[in-house]
């Protein structure tokens, strides 16, 4: 596609000559497009004649735009990550119109095709975009009500509409039409997915693969097949479906990270670590570097996860490993890795450089019990940013711990009047150094309290309050409803940890529920299978119940 001011040209490349297919009808112009693309042809050394040939007319027919616009609608369906092919679809199909406003064929395409460029982001379907698909299919009906493609098209606009079972009902019908046509079931398949039957997808797909699909039809089909197994937690299965795909597209880096992602459900880090490699050696993205860095840290490869978060300088994942290195008591690597992280700051606009550095050497000072000069950053934070709640709450509490409740109750109220997610996640942290450094669980508790109050989406916060609530009635001899009722709200909320299952086990260990206890070790050794803690007190629970 030539895209100039003066207008856009279709151009085709055949026997050597060049041919505007359709645009602009400015001949000098058509001459200028030619004479650029064959200089462009010449220097890629495809062909080697210095002349340029004529520039010669050509009327397609009705039917070569129908077969070029199908050939790109095909294209998509059958990579489903190439949406431009819609446009090239959409402008040839309506050209075969434009000649032959009885075709039948192209109707359904059409009505096909805007269904997938209407689609939203959220998955949605536009009501205005929704009736041009149907005006299509009602042409197509008024021509032949009984054309298999028609109910194909139908059935994908009622999918969009998420009027899953009348979709069902009219790609049934195209099938008992055409029985042996591989894409009618692939379209069934992917109905009975977004439907989330998993099950019937995996069933409809294969009953694809019976009929020859061609070779881009059968990758589709295996990439069907492992996201469903996917949901359906059958991650042997979504493996080789994956690789089966492999096979016919090598060089994936899509399906490569799908088959890191199972391995890795499956406790298979090693493995996902090598095969998310690959993935990277296709395609450099954030995304790929963050998940290559969580699978070294779920195998204790602290050094090299360091590395892939500060290759994409990934704040979040940073900031996250300083908070084990923390936990773990390895303050000399938070301390080395926050300088690290200083060290990126050239990506970041001035006064925020500062105030992360300033608000991470506090919090640093303050878990090593360096109280002075703790506050010395944080005020340093605040000269900077006079609104950053966090900056307020620590301040408030090193003012408490030197016991001027008067000065730490103004600043725990100024926090609270800033944002409030920003002083939950400092609650949070606080309760943290209460709970691992000082071992002051009644504060602590206070902390993460606080931090649900101000932000009740704060899964982390969930987990270490029921995981203080576990230290305190192990130490009273109290029952473990509070620290269970944390632990699952933090499940609830999203958090898939191993210390999270680890330690729902152990509460109901303590609490002598031992069959409640080795469904969440086992769960914790599913993701951490080297975890000889979890391996104990599994075994000590099947013992107690007599397995």
């Amino acid at each position: 596609i030539w895209d100039t001011e003066e207008g856009i040209a279709f151009i085709e490349i055949r026997d050597k000559n060049i041919l505007v297919i359709e645009g602009t009808p400015d001949l000098e112009l058509c001459l200028k497009i030619r004479q650029s693309l064959w200089q462009d042809i010449e220097r890629q050394g495809l062909l080697t004649t210095k002349e340029i040939p004529d520039l010669k007319e050509i009327k397609l027919t009705a039917n070569d735009f129908y077969q070029k616009g199908k050939d790109f609608l095909e294209g998509f369906i059958n990579t489903d990550v190439t949406p431009y092919f819609l446009t090239y679809a959409k402008f040839y199909l309506e050209k075969a119109i434009e000649l032959d406003e009885n075709f039948l064929d192209v109707y359904p395409l059409l009505a096909r095709v805007t269904v997938a460029t209407s689609m939203k982001e959220d998955g949605t379907f536009d009501e205005e975009w929704s009736k041009i698909a149907f005006y299509y299919i009602d042409k197509a009906e008024k021509i032949n009500s009984d054309f298999p493609r028609l109910h194909w098209a139908k059935a994908h606009a009622y999918r969009a509409l998420k009027r899953y079972e009348t979709a069902i009902e009219e790609i049934n019908k195209a099938i008992s039409k055409e029985p042996n046509n591989p894409e009618y079931f692939i379209s069934l398949g992917k109905i009975y997915y977004e439907q989330k039957d998993y099950l019937k997808a995996v069933e409809a797909v294969n009953k694809a693969l019976s009929f020859k699909p061609i070779r881009a039809q059968e990758a589709i089909i295996y990439s069907y097949q492992g996201h469903a197994y996917w949901k359906l937690s059958k991650y042997e299965e979504g493996i080789k479906c994956f690789e089966n795909f492999l096979k016919l597209e090598p060089a994936s880096p899509i399906v490569l990270n799908m088959i890191a992602y199972l391995l890795s459900e499956s406790g298979k880090y090693e493995e996902a670590i090598e095969i998310q490699k690959e993935a990277l050696r296709y395609e450099e993205s954030e995304i790929a570097h963050i998940r290559l860095g969580w699978l070294y840290e779920k195998k204790g490869m602290y050094e090299e996860a360091e590395k892939e978060y500060l290759h994409v300088n990934n704040k979040k994942y940073l900031q996250d490993l300083v908070e084990q290195y923390r936990l773990k008591r390895w303050f000399e690597k938070a301390d080395n890795l926050l300088k690290k992280m200083a060290g990126k700051k050239e990506e970041m606009p001035i006064m925020l450089q500062d105030i992360e550095v300033y608000v991470n050497k506090g919090i640093l000072n303050h878990e090593q019990g360096k109280l002075d000069d703790a506050a010395t950053n944080y005020k340093k934070v605040l000269e900077m940013e006079p609104s950053y709640s966090p900056a307020y709450i620590y301040l408030a509490d090193i003012y408490e711990t030197k016991g001027d409740i008067k000065e730490s109750n103004e600043f725990y109220k100024k926090a609270e009047t800033l944002d409030k997610k920003e002083a939950a996640g400092a609650y949070y942290n606080l309760g943290d150094i209460c709970a691992n450094k000082k071992r002051d669980d009644i504060k602590a508790m206070r902390f993460f309290r606080k931090a649900i109050e101000l932000n009740p989406e704060h899964a982390e916060a969930y987990y270490s309050l029921g995981s203080a609530y576990s230290f305190y009635a192990y130490s009273h001899g109290k029952d473990y409803t509070a620290s269970v009722t944390m632990l699952k709200k933090a499940l609830e909320l999203g958090l898939n940890t191993p210390a999270l299952y680890y330690a729902l086990g152990a509460a109901y260990y303590e609490w002598g529920k031992y069959n409640d206890a080795i469904l969440y070790f086992n769960k914790c050794l599913e993701l951490e299978p080297e975890n000889s803690h979890a391996k104990h007190y599994l075994e000590e629970s099947k013992r107690r119940i007599g397995r």
